[in-house]
């Protein structure tokens, strides 16, 4: 099983501000707050992709790819959904930590989306990752095309404000954005020998998610 997954709604509030980075980085001038501002974004996305988390609430879509042969989900794919004992059939998503699934959609293989009623499914937001799982009267469509099977949307941070996030990820991404702002010739031309600090990456490695897929 594969799976694709993009940003839906990004986050409203980064987990510093621009006044917070200036600060911190002894930035005395204000000619430069909109690039500062545009660093720490990065910052934060970078931080992201290098822990398999989102910091403040985004609403994710995750795309599933049960089969790449076939034109529809086989009949050893679906019992294998089906089997939820030891892990299996649970569909791990994308992001942590998770906070709640919004809908799930499913596609045939003509194509048409169908709503899978949330009363097939079960949650578990308290495992890193979160994950899906079958409910005991649940059941998957029997018509699921293959490629892009399922949509997932969900929401994974740790809250909606910038306070939720951990001290340590605030930091790091402080200590990224700095050294973006110091070497920004280098970071724009791609020419900077390491764009994330040592004490970035050591501050985020705790939080680093290891996948099961």
């Amino acid at each position: 099983m594969a799976m694709n997954v993009v940003v839906k709604t990004e986050p409203t509030v980064e987990p510093c501000t621009t006044a917070e980075l200036k600060a911190f980085a002894r930035i005395d001038t204000s000619d430069d707050d909109t690039l500062v501002a545009l660093l720490i974004k990065a910052a934060r996305r970078q931080a992201e992709a290098f822990t398999g988390r989102a910091f403040v609430n985004t609403t994710f879509y995750a795309y599933f790819y049960f089969d790449n042969q076939t034109t529809a989900v086989d009949d050893f794919t679906l019992q294998w959904l089906r089997d939820t004992t030891v892990n299996r059939g649970m569909i791990y998503l994308p992001r942590s930590p998770l906070s709640s699934v919004t809908e799930i959609n499913t596609y045939d293989h003509d194509g048409k989306e169908t709503l899978w009623a949330s009363t097939n499914y079960k949650v578990v937001t308290t495992t890193t990752p979160g994950c899906i799982y079958l409910a005991d009267a649940g059941s998957f469509p029997s018509d699921m095309r293959a490629i892009s099977a399922m949509r997932v949307e969900f929401i994974a941070g740790y809250g909606a404000a910038a306070s939720s996030v951990p001290d340590d990820i605030v930091q790091a991404i402080k200590l990224m954005a700095t050294t973006y702002y110091e070497h920004r010739e280098e970071f724009v031309t791609g020419t900077i020998a390491q764009p994330t600090p040592l004490a970035a990456r050591l501050l985020l490695q705790p939080y680093k998610v290891v996948h099961l897929w």
